[in-house]
């Protein structure tokens, strides 16, 4: 017995973990697009904090962000725009341990 499944699967980014306690975010690629994709975090004044372009080869993927010791704790917005132009935006906690 063999299960198969037609039509479109779901195209996500994650973020793992959601609350970042170090300076590695790690972004989890599902059914993705190959490409560029531009990942800005924004405080929640909308004033970005951190930007990176990250190159994606396609399907399913986890790649990791060093973010700057310097961005305080606090609730961010993470955008997260494909090649397509497909923009999404993501909650994300960073809890610096002091």
């Amino acid at each position: 017995v063999v299960k198969t499944t037609t039509g479109k699967t779901n195209q996500t980014i994650s973020i793992i973990p959601n609350v970042i306690t170090g300076n590695t975010m790690n972004l989890q690629f599902t059914n993705q697009v190959k490409g560029k994709y531009s990942v800005r975090l924004l405080n929640n004044s909308g004033q970005l904090v951190f930007n990176s372009q990250q190159v994606h080869n396609g399907g399913n993927d986890l790649q990791s962000i060093n973010l700057p010791f310097a961005i305080p704790t606090g609730s961010y917005q993470l955008e997260i725009v494909a090649p397509d132009n497909n923009r999404q935006i993501q909650k994300v906690v960073i809890q610096r341990n002091n």
